[in-house]
């Protein structure tokens, strides 16, 4: 199967699944596992990759 490469928020996605439900009131919501495909290899690593590459701020009071 050939894959096309999308450089977006998750860069080359290896595989993904989801599922839809809905909440009490009927409103649709999902939930979906992603599988990359240059993934960091542990939590550790992914928090630091995050951390070098946010930038977080707060709105003035």
């Amino acid at each position: 199967m050939k894959t096309k490469a999308f450089d977006g928020l998750f860069r080359d996605v290896k595989a993904y699944f989801g599922v839809v439900e809905t909440q009490g009131g009927g409103t649709l919501h999902a939930h979906f596992l992603v599988w990359l495909t240059d993934a960091p290899p542990s939590t550790d690593a992914f928090s630091k990759t995050t951390a070098e590459h946010t930038t977080v701020t707060s709105p003035p009071m």
